[in-house]
């Protein structure tokens, strides 16, 4: 979370130009699998709409909070933790399994 606007425009810019590549990474994987047409566009909607709506939350949620107390800290904190939870989950859970099975010559 940022204190300054000049921070908060340098984050927003790196969510977009970050969503801008996984949109795309999906929608390639989804074409290649032979996906639908129909479901692809619903999935690039959904995933177009998650990222600003988990934006506003979190402004929603420290909007409120914003002298140094306690539980400002403590909101701040978990909602940094989730990120970089989230973060840590698709690294190990999908990239890292995807290498893996491709090293042995399997799908997944």
């Amino acid at each position: 979370l940022e204190e300054t606007s000049g921070g908060v425009w340098q984050l927003f810019m790196a969510i977009a130009i970050h969503s801008i590549a996984i949109v795309f990474c999906i929608g390639m994987e989804m074409v290649s699998s032979g996906t639908r047409q129909a479901r692809i566009i619903l999935s690039m909607v959904v995933l177009s709409v998650v990222t600003p709506l988990g934006v506003v939350m979190g402004l929603l949620l420290t909007l409120h909070a914003q002298t140094e107390t306690g539980a400002h800290v403590l909101l701040v904190g978990v909602l940094q933790g989730v990120a970089g939870g989230t973060l840590l989950y698709i690294t190990f859970f999908e990239v890292l399994a995807r290498d893996k099975l491709a090293k042995y010559g399997m799908s997944g």
